[in-house]
């Protein structure tokens, strides 16, 4: 019988699979927005296509940090 995926059965790790990626990816850009923003990963959130130092209210948006 031949191992493969079919349906939903597929579904569940595609979906893991990405949802991971994302989390790298967003890592990876707080991480950038902190050198670029002089702040601690902690201090920072991301919203609306930004990462924002809510003590400073500075802010870099996800495509300054793409360049």
């Amino acid at each position: 019988m031949p191992i493969g995926t079919q349906g939903a059965s597929a579904s569940l790790p595609v979906s893991w699979i990405s949802e991971r990626a994302a989390s790298t990816a967003r890592e990876m850009l707080v991480q950038l927005a902190a050198k670029q923003l002089n702040a601690d990963v902690a201090e920072l959130t991301l919203a609306n296509g930004k990462v924002v130092h809510a003590r400073t209210i500075r802010s870099i948006g996800l495509g300054e940090l793409t360049h």
